[in-house]
């Protein structure tokens, strides 16, 4: 009988000297097979006691004992069990022998429950000689993780409520208990590729940081290079396989990413938005978009024209630019998956730094200095070029103009 419970209740319990009362000593089987009996002190007419999990298969002593000698003690005993329709067993074997001494046997999520160890000895042959004694030594022990996960993976610690579950987060197509199945998971080559694409693709900033230098936008080009630089390295760092390089911490590589990704498309709005009053968006970035169609109408009105006025600027400019930054956002939005991760995110690499080249406004031209020289000079003299983010003086509208 599969049983989970067993539960006596011993009553009418009366002795020759005391009717109403007897003291008598309840023993139940034992709990498991290395504990002692289950024992219950009964003083009074009745009592109960309950056996947890007891062992299955087997017979359950009861044993009711006085401290009284010659006196005799009426009771009676009603039993009662809990059975298991379905019993769960749960069955695993291990082998050790001399050219193999050591055996690891693990177990995934174990049931709350009572499990027990069997030792067997077995030989070849009919004769085991002087292998009737075998000394054995068990270990268990209980782990948040398969040996943490090993080099695919990644140990973590999920809470829900009042619930504390760990767990392997694999990586690379590797699945299993410890990340040690790899039936589907990605070629070295295959990694390798994701690596390079990701890298590589962020060089397509060169050509708007020698846009920005040709056309004195030093600030900005630093800024560009900035984010070269630490996006490359970041998805480096953040490489799911074994082709992986980090030079510094993984935090600091993704804040550095981050940081240089939204200050490049800050920087660059900035300086298509410029005006004597530019320095103000620094100080109120969230209503920048604001400032700048005020800026273009303004302009528009004060010329008598659309500004920019020349249509190459819209033609081979300012809609590439605008078409690219488009196509990149929803890339970024709507088609990049966990699949396809590689080829869209290297993709949105190369379309962002390609709406710079087309966006960054031209060479500033006929604009006086006021503080700070403008321009850069490649002379002894090194004059910075700061307009657009300091207030700068003009006394003569510019005009885009393609040459």
């Amino acid at each position: 009988m599969f049983t989970s419970s067993v539960s006596l209740w011993l009553t009418n319990c009366s002795s020759e000297e005391q009717s109403d009362s007897c003291s008598v000593v309840l023993r139940l089987g034992s709990r498991t097979l290395q504990e002692e009996p289950l024992l219950v002190s009964c003083s009074g007419t009745q009592c109960s006691a309950t056996l947890p999990n007891p062992p299955w298969d087997t017979w359950l002593q009861v044993v009711v004992e006085t401290n009284h000698s010659n006196r005799t003690v009426t009771f009676s005993i009603v039993s009662h069990y809990t059975g298991l329709l379905n019993p769960l067993f749960i069955t695993t074997y291990v082998r050790v022998n001399t050219s193999e001494p050591k055996a690891v046997l693990r177990l995934p999520y174990p049931q709350s429950a009572t499990w027990y160890l069997t030792l067997q000895l077995t030989c070849n042959g009919t004769n085991c000689g002087n292998a009737s004694v075998v000394s054995v030594v068990p270990e268990v022990f209980v782990s948040a993780c398969i040996e943490d996960c090993g080099t695919y993976g990644e140990c973590r610690l999920i809470r829900s409520f009042t619930y504390l579950y760990a767990s392997c987060s694999c990586k690379a197509g590797w699945s299993g208990w410890g990340c040690t199945d790899g039936s589907k998971a990605l070629s070295y080559s295959r990694q390798l590729t994701a690596a390079l694409m990701l890298t590589i693709s962020n060089l397509f900033f060169i050509p708007a940081i020698v846009v920005a230098v040709r056309r004195w936008y030093i600030t900005e080009a630093s800024v560009y290079l900035f984010t070269m630089f630490f996006s490359t390295f970041y998805h480096a760092c953040d490489q799911p396989g074994v082709a992986v390089m980090c030079i510094m911490d993984y935090d600091a590589l993704q804040y550095c990413d981050f940081l240089g990704s939204v200050c490049s498309i800050w920087v660059t709005i900035l300086c298509m938005a410029r005006s004597v009053f530019a320095w103000i968006c620094l100080c109120i970035l969230h209503r920048l978009h604001v400032l700048v169609y005020f800026f273009q109408v303004y302009r528009g009105v004060k010329r008598h024209h659309c500004y920019p006025s020349s249509w190459r600027r819209w033609v081979f400019f300012l809609l590439p630019g605008a078409l690219c930054a488009l196509i990149a956002v929803s890339v970024f939005v709507f088609a990049q998956t966990e699949d396809n991760y590689y080829y869209t995110h290297s993709l949105w690499h190369i379309l962002v730094a390609g709406c710079v080249v087309f966006l960054l406004p031209p060479k500033e031209k006929h604009r006086e200095q006021s503080g700070w020289t403008q321009g850069f000079s490649w002379a002894w003299s090194w004059r910075p070029r700061v307009c657009g983010y300091t207030l700068c003086e003009s006394g003569k509208d510019e005009l885009y103009t393609v040459t």
